[in-house]
C-alpha cells in the first residue's frame, strides 16, 4: 500500500494482518515536474518492488525499492 502527500511518500507492507512502513521517499524529490494545481498520486506494484509517483506535467517518476529504507530512482 502507498500513501502520498506533498512532503512525503510512504510505502507500507502488510503481512499477516500487520502493517509496517517499508520505505519513506521525501516529497521534494523531482520537484521540477511538480504542478501546484495537481495533487500528487502514487502507486506500488503487488511485490512492493516498484513505485510510480506523479506530480504533474505528464511525468512519472519510478522508484525501485530495496531492503529497508533503500530506494533507487
Amino acid at each position: 500500500m502507498v500513501s502520498i502527500s506533498t512532503d512525503l511518500c510512504k510505502i507500507w507492507k502488510i503481512v499477516n494482518n500487520l502493517m509496517g512502513t517499508v520505505t519513506l521517499i521525501p516529497g521534494n524529490q523531482d520537484n521540477d515536474h511538480k504542478e501546484d494545481s495537481v495533487l500528487p498520486l502514487a502507486t506500488v506494484d503487488n511485490n512492493c518492488s516498484l513505485v510510480a509517483v506523479y506530480k504533474g506535467k505528464l511525468h512519472f517518476t519510478i522508484y525501485k525499492l530495496g531492503e529497508g529504507d533503500n530506494y533507487k530512482k
